[in-house]
């Protein structure tokens, strides 16, 4: 708001990503004095990949099978819900193929949070 009425820039530092996503439209990142990007965090997002994460919360306990079928690709969380990172291209053709095969309660797609994005474009570095 303040930046809107006075038409200035802040510049916040911080670690905690979660003020990062819900006050900066425009991030830079810095790596030993040196700008390493430069733009928004929705470009910084798919610059790593274009990934969802999807829960699946299942109406009863995981059966062997199940987990079995859904290995590697998903990590089992609790007796009833599993958790994979899938291609955004990828989500609606296997979400709709889960819904058919399985007992599914409900489903939670969500983005690859940015903690893991910047990981990642460092690992790549």
């Amino acid at each position: 708001e303040y930046n809107k009425d006075n038409v200035s820039t802040i510049i916040l530092t911080s670690h905690y990503m979660e003020d990062i996503v819900s006050l900066c439209k425009r991030v830079i990142i810095m790596d030993k004095g040196k700008i390493f990007y430069d733009g928004s965090l929705e470009k910084l997002s798919s610059s790593v990949g274009n990934d969802k994460i999807v829960t699946l919360h299942f109406k009863e306990q995981i059966s062997s099978e199940m987990e079995a079928t859904l290995s590697p690709q998903f990590e089992k969380i609790s007796s009833t819900t599993l958790k994979a990172r899938i291609s955004k291209q990828e989500a609606p053709t296997i979400v709709y193929t889960l819904l058919q095969s399985f007992p599914i309660d409900d489903i939670n797609l969500e983005e690859v949070p940015i903690e893991e994005v910047i990981r990642e474009i460092f690992q790549k570095k």
